[in-house]
């Protein structure tokens, strides 16, 4: 009997699926532009005290290690592999940014003092401050759970030691879902 109902999911399957027969890199492209346009369009600004648009020549400071590597939500059977990205370090230079960058944390969660010091060097020779934050892949897979909704501890006490040598600070948040960001 189960063997029966399997057969007819099957046999109906192959008769519905659809067959491509288009161009597969034009269909990529196409997919691309619509990502791109859907990622512009959600993103959030929470506030702005006049620091934004950043204005070239304004000098500035990056500090994240998210800010260089580009992080697509989601890990194991979620990951996301995209035939194209582009990083926020590489977004700024793009456009014509130039910046000073410090990694700032460890995606692992460690606290480091050497990278928070030098973190803290970099934001107090700046006018402007870009501090990315979010959360690892690792805290986002699939099948395994977070126990809070907390940003990890070394990135608060980042922000919080950056915050104190520079007010003029530009938070980005990298995460696919909710963080705590009181």
């Amino acid at each position: 009997m189960l063997t029966r109902a399997v057969e007819k999911i099957a046999t109906v399957a192959d008769k519905d699926r659809p067959v491509f027969s288009g161009d597969a890199s034009a269909l990529q492209e196409a997919n691309g532009q619509l990502a791109q346009k859907i990622e512009e369009q959600s993103a959030v600004l929470l506030q702005n005290s006049g620091i934004l648009p950043l204005q070239k020549g304004t000098s500035l400071a990056v500090i994240g290690a998210l800010a260089s590597e580009t992080r697509i939500q989601g890990a194991g059977s979620s990951h996301i592999t995209t035939p194209e990205s582009i990083s926020i370090l590489d977004g700024l230079t793009n456009a014509g940014h130039e910046y000073d960058y410090s990694p700032g944390y460890n995606l692992n969660g460690i606290f480091s003092d050497v990278l928070l010091k030098e973190a803290q060097e970099v934001a107090t020779k700046a006018e402007t401050v870009v501090v990315v934050l979010g959360l690892p892949a690792t805290a986002e897979a699939e099948g395994s759970d977070r126990t809070n909704i907390d940003l990890p501890a070394n990135q608060t006490t980042l922000l919080n030691a950056v915050n104190a040598v520079n007010q003029n600070i530009i938070v980005l948040l990298v995460a696919g879902s909710v963080v705590d960001t009181s």
